[in-house]
C-alpha cells in the first residue's frame, strides 16, 4: 500500500493544509475539504465536533485513491469570517 500511496501522492503522511466543504456526499460522518493543489481529501471529524465548513486545517494524508486522499484531521487552524451583510451600492434614483 505504501508504494501505491507515494506513486498517487508525493508526499505520503504528510501534513496538508485543506479548506473544508462540509460533510461527504455519500458518507455524512466523514469530512470532505480541497487541498492547495485541489485534491479531494476525506477524514473524520474531531471528537468536539465538525469545524464549520470555510475552515481551514492541517490533515495528515494517510491513504490515497485515483480521485481521493484520505487522512486523519490534525487541528483546525482558523475560522472562516463570514460578512453579515454584502454592501450594495444602488447609484442615484
Amino acid at each position: 500500500m505504501t508504494a501505491l500511496l507515494s506513486r498517487r501522492h508525493p508526499h505520503p503522511h504528510s501534513l496538508q493544509e485543506v479548506v473544508v466543504e462540509g460533510p461527504s456526499a455519500r458518507r455524512p460522518e466523514l469530512l470532505t475539504g480541497r487541498t492547495r493543489q485541489n485534491k479531494l481529501v476525506h477524514f473524520a471529524p474531531p471528537p468536539e465536533g465538525a469545524p464549520p465548513a470555510g475552515t481551514y486545517g492541517e490533515v495528515r494524508v494517510t491513504d490515497a485513491a485515483p480521485h481521493h486522499l484520505a487522512g486523519e484531521l490534525v487541528r483546525s487552524a482558523v475560522a472562516p469570517r463570514r460578512r453579515v451583510r454584502i454592501p450594495v451600492w444602488r447609484g442615484a434614483p
